[in-house]
């Protein structure tokens, strides 16, 4: 472990875990081949597509250093998202059902572009939704001007920010449009090019100018 790692996360969980007697932990942080678990398969459907990134690579490695040298892992993926949310030029928010709705889209959409954030997505009536995504979202917002102090300067790493360009150059203006972003986001998850009759059926609030948006949005993704 490097010295910038010391009594971060990953060090006091990995002690914790020691002292509970799990098997996989009794090095600690020392590297530790687990041959049991080498060859599992990735589940299949993670709500992930990861054309830049391998399948196994954590969130921890999207990030570039801290101005003042020190790797950005110890407070979690909640540093990540504000820095998501910065990139795509949207102020994290929870006032209303829209702002909420729209942290989901656009994190689901994200990851779907190649940025691995390692958030579980299903599917609920508003499209692909995240429970355990919900409580960072929470936390960014209501606590922004810690954010903003603390990570003045912080970037995501090149490959991370080429990403967030290329989902803000698919969105353009519709990267605040909670219609559009609902039926990109769901179409991404049905696995569909086009929105689909029953697709459009389930979701008679999304207006056709919106599906259309939505497909052209999604196909310049696809297509960037």
């Amino acid at each position: 472990m490097s010295p910038e790692c010391k009594h971060g996360y990953a060090e006091r969980l990995a002690k914790r875990l020691r002292a509970m007697g799990s098997p996989r932990y009794q090095k600690g942080t020392k590297g530790t081949l687990q041959e049991d678990a080498a060859d599992l398969p990735l589940p299949a459907n993670r709500g992930t597509w990861r054309p830049f990134t391998h399948p196994r690579v954590g969130f921890i490695y999207l990030l570039a250093r801290l101005p003042y040298g020190r790797p950005m892992i110890d407070d979690g993926r909640d540093r990540v998202l504000y820095l998501v949310f910065q990139g795509l030029k949207v102020k994290p928010s929870v006032s209303s059902f829209d702002d909420r709705k729209r942290m989901q889209k656009l994190v689901y959409i994200v990851q779907r572009a190649g940025l691995s954030l390692n958030f579980r997505y299903n599917w609920y009536l508003q499209g692909p939704y995240s429970p355990e995504l919900s409580p960072y979202c929470y936390e960014i917002a209501s606590r922004l001007p810690k954010y903003e102090g603390e990570l003045k300067g912080a970037r995501l790493n090149t490959q991370a920010e080429a990403v967030l360009q290329k989902v803000s150059t698919a969105l353009g203006k519709c990267v605040t449009d909670t219609d559009v972003l609902e039926g990109v986001a769901s179409m991404l998850y049905r696995g569909e090019s086009r929105a689909s009759a029953a697709l459009r059926a389930e979701k008679p609030r999304v207006t056709g100018s919106a599906w259309q948006l939505a497909e052209r949005c999604l196909r310049t993704l696809k297509e960037s």
